[in-house]
C-alpha cells in the first residue's frame, strides 16, 4: 500500500481544487461538450497518482508506508516489443457485443483495467490520493459542478449523482492498445453524464508515442489531445463520440465517470418523425447538442468506425508472439477473429440505421455537408 505523507485534508484539497478548475469551464463544456485542462495537478500529485495506479497492476504490492516502481522501469521511448502484461488486480478490458446467439466479450489487447468499487482494490489504495478521490474527492468535484455558474441562460445546471454509487473509478495500464469510437454513455440503463480522464505520462511525445484521444463533437471537427502528465480532459459522456490511438509505449491514465439524474429519457433517445421535417440546418444544428446523434453516428461516421476497429483489434506478429505465449486469447488469430466479429456487428448495425429511407437521406446529407 502507498500511503500519503500529507494528511487527509490535504489530499481532499486535491480534488476540491480540480473541482474548482472544472466548475470555472462549465460554459465552455456546455458550448463545446468538453475541456482540457492543464496545470491544475501538481507534478509532485501526478507522480505519486501514477505509482498508485501501477502498484494496483503489481503482483508484489510495496510495503506500507513505500512507492512502488514495478512496471515503471521500461518506461521510456518507443521500444517495439510486447510488453509484459500487469499483473496483481488489473484485469484485461472487454466489450460486450450482442449476436442472435447471446452476448459474447472481446478482448481489447493491452489495455487491463481495475475498478476501485472493488474491495481489493480499495484495500490495496487505503490511504491514497485515489482512495480519496472514491471516498469524498468525486463528491467534491461533483459538488462544484452543480453549484456552477454556467453563463447561459438555456443551459440547465448539472444534477450529478453525490455518493460512490454516483460515481466509478477506473484505473487503467495502457500496453499497446487503442479503443475503437464509442460513446461512454450509449443509452439505457447507463447513467453517466460527465467523463473525467486524468494522464499520469511524464515526456509524453505524441509524435513518437501516440496514445492520444479523439474526441469527436458530432458534425465538428475532431480535436486530438496527447495523453501529457497531469492532463486533465473532461467531456459530457452522451454527446462526444471518441476513440484512443494505440500507444507506442505504455500509457496510464484513470477516469471518473460520473452519474446524473434525468438521463437516457426518451426525448434523448430516440429519433422521430418530427426531427426529419425539420430543414436540414436546423436539424444538424439541434443534433450536435442533443443525444439524440447517437440513433445516428454509427452510420454518419461510418467509415470512421471501421478505422477505429481496425486498430483496436490489430496486433503484429511480433507482438503476437509474445502475448500469446502469455495469453491464448491475444494469440494473432483469436484477435483477427475479434476484428471479424466486430466489423460484423457494426455493419449490421448501420444496415439496421440506414434502412428507413428518410433516415437514410439524412445520413448521405450529414455525411455529405461533414465530407465523411
Amino acid at each position: 500500500t502507498i500511503k500519503l505523507r500529507n494528511t487527509a485534508t490535504m489530499a481532499l484539497e486535491v480534488w476540491q481544487g480540480l473541482g474548482a478548475a472544472v466548475a470555472a469551464r462549465v460554459g465552455d463544456l456546455h458550448d463545446t461538450g468538453f475541456v482540457v485542462l492543464d496545470d491544475v495537478l501538481s507534478p509532485v500529485h501526478c507522480d505519486t497518482l501514477r505509482r498508485e495506479i501501477l502498484s494496483v497492476g503489481d503482483s508484489t504490492p510495496a510495503p506500507t508506508g513505500t512507492s512502488s516502481t514495478t512496471h515503471d522501469d521500461d518506461d521510456g521511448g518507443g521500444s517495439t516489443s510486447a510488453p509484459a502484461a500487469p499483473g496483481g488486480l488489473m484485469q484485461p478490458n472487454e466489450v460486450q457485443l450482442g449476436l442472435k446467439d447471446g452476448i459474447i466479450k472481446l478482448r481489447k489487447p493491452g489495455i487491463y483495467e481495475a475498478d476501485m468499487h472493488s474491495k481489493k482494490v480499495r484495500e490495496r489504495l487505503s490511504e491514497t490520493l485515489l482512495s480519496c478521490l472514491f471516498h469524498e474527492g468525486a463528491d467534491a468535484i461533483k459538488s462544484a459542478v452543480n453549484a456552477a455558474d454556467h453563463g447561459s441562460a438555456g443551459f440547465a445546471p448539472y444534477k450529478l449523482c453525490l455518493g460512490t454509487s454516483g460515481h466509478t473509478v477506473k484505473l487503467q495500464i495502457n500496453e499497446g492498445g487503442a479503443f475503437p469510437l464509442h460513446y461512454d454513455n450509449p443509452g439505457r440503463p447507463n447513467k453517466r453524464v460527465l467523463t473525467m480522464l486524468v494522464y499520469l505520462n511524464p515526456d509524453w511525445d505524441a509524435d513518437i508515442h501516440g496514445g492520444e484521444i479523439v474526441l469527436q463533437p458530432f458534425l465538428r471537427d475532431a480535436v486530438v489531445v496527447a495523453p501529457a502528465h497531469g492532463r486533465v480532459v473532461v467531456f459530457q459522456s452522451d454527446l462526444v463520440l471518441h476513440r484512443v490511438r494505440r500507444a507506442k509505449r505504455r500509457r496510464v491514465c484513470f477516469t471518473l465517470w460520473i452519474d446524473g439524474e434525468n438521463v437516457n429519457t426518451d426525448d434523448q433517445l430516440y429519433l422521430r418523425q418530427k426531427h426529419l421535417t425539420l430543414e436540414p440546418a436546423l436539424l444538424a444544428d439541434r443534433l450536435r447538442n442533443s443525444p439524440v446523434q447517437r440513433s445516428l453516428s454509427r452510420a454518419v461516421y461510418c467509415n470512421a468506425f471501421e478505422e477505429s476497429l481496425r486498430e483496436c483489434f490489430a496486433v503484429s506478429e511480433r507482438e503476437g508472439q509474445g502475448q500469446q505465449a502469455q495469453d491464448p486469447d491475444l494469440a494473432p488469430s483469436r484477435v483477427a477473429q475479434s476484428l471479424a466479429v466486430s466489423l460484423k456487428v457494426h455493419q449490421a448495425h448501420v444496415r439496421q440505421i440506414e434502412s428507413n429511407p428518410a433516415v437514410k437521406a439524412l445520413i448521405d446529407s450529414l455525411r455529405a455537408d461533414k465530407e465523411l
